[in-house]
């Protein structure tokens, strides 16, 4: 009876059953301790256990799996290495208890250690790799593994939507050998960050099974593509209204610039206001941004953060310091926005002595920094920033080769913006834009290779407006 009521988390039942029981063994004291954890979690858990009479494999690896899914990392690893016998389910847990901020190491040395592993274990040390945004490792541990199962395809599935690497997402799709609720979410995710909204209905349509989840990727698809009527269609399906879904539909209201109806759909939680506070901002309305934050009671890193661009919009780059500055807790977003603050106000010096600060750097802190000195007229240095990227194991991505390349345009040096050029699509298998194309051309122009500026105009694969012939004939009388 125990069981059934742990089974179904039944806790005051448990808690008055275990208390009328006259003996009380092992798997009694287990049971009550899984029900625990999953209902109050590792502090009450670990009063049961700490009150145990003895301990067994089972109890200890309930509550070392309580300790790493709680981010408790050190209570864990003190219990696991007391534990005189260890299976996988243990080393399964700690593998999980490495998925925090800046402890992967941690479960690389557990994965690595295991004497034998599953696929679950594969999968824990999968997701931890991508839920830490190493997306090269993950691919790495997806290829290795000796099984893969639907819940492998949807992690990595997962972590290349999220990294953008949209290209991969669509062909690890089209290979994948079933489909589930998840992994059919995850695949609109994918399609609808690509810009492929028919795909996305198409898998979302053929879906036999459909949650709240689901329709809420739905409606951010639409949402993307600036259908707001269809993605509200979509709220209005839903099986059921949480605070999921509303905020994507307020989202969805206020990035399409219908802030009346975001403002009627808000209840007032932080991330309501969160979502209008950045439509305020983005879209500069700064008088109601203002008047937002002020009325805030609670604040998080998001919201400090918005208000760091808002200031920034407006040139108070004072207000923009000092919110940065009152922030309890920061993130590489909110170092980016200081440090996008700085260069939007002709402040390269400070940018470049915060981006030296940054306690991390991504893809994302070094484009920004690549557009601060492009800002300041420092293209050279841009030009010398970009080249460093290979050396931190940072893959350079569109927006990086739009900062290079108008480096290399503005200073005439035709030979890297070619280079460059070639390994957008040789080393990186990335499409260039029109805006790519034209940065060459000028460059080519302006190097007085004339001939070759109109070849690529000619051939590029978009049809040059007026202005593109416009520019080369200005480049010419240069």
């Amino acid at each position: 009876m125990l069981a059934a009521f742990a089974e179904h988390g039944h806790l005051r039942d448990a808690q008055d059953l275990f208390q009328a029981m006259r003996e009380r063994n092992l798997i009694s004291w287990s049971m009550l301790l899984c029900c625990l954890a999953r209902a109050h979690g590792a502090a009450d858990a670990k009063r049961v256990f700490d009150s145990m009479p003895e301990h067994c494999l089972v109890s200890s690896t309930a509550m070392l799996r309580e300790f790493a899914q709680s981010g408790h990392a050190a209570a864990a690893w003190e219990l696991f290495d007391s534990l005189p016998e260890r299976d996988i389910v243990c080393w399964t847990a700690m593998i999980i208890c490495g998925d925090h901020p800046g402890i992967l190491e941690k479960s690389r040395r557990a994965f690595e250690s295991m004497p034998e592993r599953n696929v679950v274990s594969w999968n824990a040390m999968l997701a931890a790799a991508a839920r830490s945004g190493c997306v090269d490792e993950a691919e790495y541990l997806f290829r290795a593994m000796p099984r893969r199962d639907i819940v492998s395809f949807t992690i990595l599935l997962e972590a290349l939507a999220t990294a953008g690497h949209l290209r991969d997402a669509r062909t690890l799709i089209s290979k994948m050998p079933e489909q589930n609720i998840f992994s059919s979410t995850a695949a609109i995710v994918a399609y609808a960050r690509e810009g492929h909204l028919e795909d996305a209905k198409s898998i979302f349509s053929s879906m036999l099974e459909r949650n709240v989840v689901a329709h809420t990727a739905m409606l951010n698809a639409y949402s993307l593509a600036g259908r707001v009527e269809q993605a509200k269609r979509i709220f209005d399906s839903c099986p059921e209204e949480n605070a999921i879904s509303r905020n994507a539909m307020l989202a969805a209201y206020a990035s399409n610039g219908h802030l009346e109806d975001a403002l009627c759909l808000s209840d007032g939680n932080l991330i309501a206001q969160n979502v209008l506070l950045a439509a305020y901002t983005n879209n500069q309305h700064s008088d109601c941004a203002r008047d937002t934050f002020k009325k805030m009671k609670e604040r998080d890193v998001y919201t400090w953060t918005t208000a760091i661009h808002a200031f920034a919009q407006e040139g108070r780059l004072a207000d923009a310091k000092l919110a940065f500055d009152r922030m309890e807790e920061r993130n590489l977003v909110s170092w980016i926005a200081m440090l996008t603050a700085y260069s939007r106000n002709g402040h390269i010096r400070e940018a470049k002595t915060l981006f030296l600060r940054m306690p991390g750097h991504n893809v994302d802190s070094w484009n920004a920094m690549l557009a601060a000195l492009l800002h300041g007229g420092r293209s050279l240095d841009a030009i010398d920033l970009f080249f460093a990227l290979p050396a931190m194991a940072i893959d350079p991505r569109d927006t990086s080769f739009s900062c290079v390349l108008a480096a290399c345009s503005r200073v005439g040096d035709f030979s890297r913006a070619r280079a460059c050029f070639r390994s957008m699509t040789v080393d990186y298998a990335l499409q260039p834009t029109r805006q790519h194309h034209c940065c060459v051309i000028d460059a080519l122009g302006r190097a007085k290779y004339l001939a070759g500026a109109r070849d690529l105009l000619e051939s590029m694969p978009f049809v040059p407006d007026p202005l593109d012939w416009r520019c080369l004939g200005a480049i010419a009388i240069i």
